[in-house]
């Protein structure tokens, strides 16, 4: 965890801990110093430093991972002071900036809630709320309320593997029986790395054909079903959408991308062809645009899909998987910096537009 590898640099007895005690506990000083001439509360710089740094953790963040009495003296003991402010705060019995959902107002001296910003569902919290209706070891099936379900990954990177096909099969019969619609997504740092690859190349190699093709086949009719459900299903990426990951992105309702997504179909890089339906998808979306339109030139729509699918090519962002996926702008909500969850907001609303009943 970020607090147990803190910790060991911070201990470290040699050059390099003394190098990592100086920009770790002057870092935290200097944060303290800037209240109240930045921000009211420690909230904003730490959003600050984790949004525009892209650090795990802000200030005031890392400062409660590692206990804020006993860093204070360690800062002390080695040579930086923090604001009077914090002192005053431990005198108080406060032994942390955040507690329960709210941050410390040094000003006002106690603590104040957190203003919530746009909604968002976080799954966490809709586990320990009691809303898990069916799990497996690789995925687990939430209720979001608002006749909403949701399928969650939990397999490393989120590796597309059967328990998670059997999980959305059998989310979609429940949403057929009991929902509005589904939405497949999660709050780790990566939607999908894509199938598993090594299981695809041991069967070829093995010759095992019978058990590859029926991995492949229900890995395809898992995702007709899905582009065909006559309710919403939104698929929610961020972080890798990769392979298997970016096929059943593309065989969604709709789709709700974090800005930061990295997706493409990059299974020829270990050798084998994307065989859960996006190459079908590709031609769906790239050049029956041209095969449509009279007197159109078709090859260039044609190269352009192979040397996507064949040089791996990967989208960078959300804007460019819109132009990397279709010709016309898609359906596809591209929601601000994913900051802790999926935007509840946008989620809903594709709900919606796809099913305004």
């Amino acid at each position: 965890t970020l607090k147990e590898r803190l910790e060991i640099l911070l201990s470290a007895e040699d050059r390099a801990g003394d190098l990592a005690r100086a920009l770790v506990y002057e870092g935290l000083a200097y944060a303290s110093l800037v209240i109240p001439e930045v921000a009211d509360t420690p909230k904003p710089i730490d959003d600050a430093m984790r949004w525009g740094f892209n650090h795990e953790a802000g200030p005031f963040e890392t400062w409660d991972l590692l206990g804020v009495a006993a860093t204070v003296e360690r800062m002390r003991a080695a040579g930086f002071e923090p604001a009077p402010w914090v002192d005053a705060m431990l005198k108080k019995g406060y032994t942390s900036f955040y507690r329960n959902g709210d941050v410390y107002h040094p000003a006002k001296e106690a603590y104040l809630p957190i203003e919530a910003g746009t909604p968002r569902v976080v799954l966490s919290h809709v586990r320990k709320s009691g809303g898990v209706i069916a799990s497996n070891p690789s995925a687990t099936l939430l209720d979001l309320g608002d006749g909403v379900a949701c399928v969650e990954f939990h397999t490393k990177m989120n590796t597309l593997d059967e328990d998670i096909g059997r999980m959305v099969d059998e989310a979609l019969t429940r949403v057929d029986a009991d929902f509005e619609g589904l939405v497949i997504g999660n709050d780790a740092d990566n939607f999908s790395a894509g199938a598993n690859l090594f299981l695809v190349v041991m069967n070829a190699q093995a010759g095992q054909w019978d058990a590859l093709e029926a991995m492949l086949g229900g890995l395809q009719d898992l995702h007709m079903r899905m582009r065909y459900f006559h309710k919403p299903v939104v698929v929610a990426p961020a972080g890798l959408a990769l392979g298997g990951g970016a096929e059943m992105m593309m065989h969604a309702s709709r789709v709700v991308a974090a800005a930061e997504l990295y997706t493409g179909l990059v299974e020829i890089g270990v050798g084998v062809i994307p065989a859960g339906g996006g190459t079908k998808e590709m031609l769906r979306r790239i050049l029956n645009p041209a095969m449509r339109t009279p007197n159109a030139d078709h090859l260039p729509s044609l190269q352009r899909i192979f040397d996507q699918v064949g040089a791996a090519k990967v989208a960078e962002s959300a804007e460019q998987a819109l132009a990397h996926f279709t010709v016309a702008r898609p359906q596809l909500v591209v929601t601000d910096l994913r900051m802790g969850g999926m935007d509840g907001i946008a989620l809903f609303d594709a709900i919606r537009a796809e099913n305004p009943a």
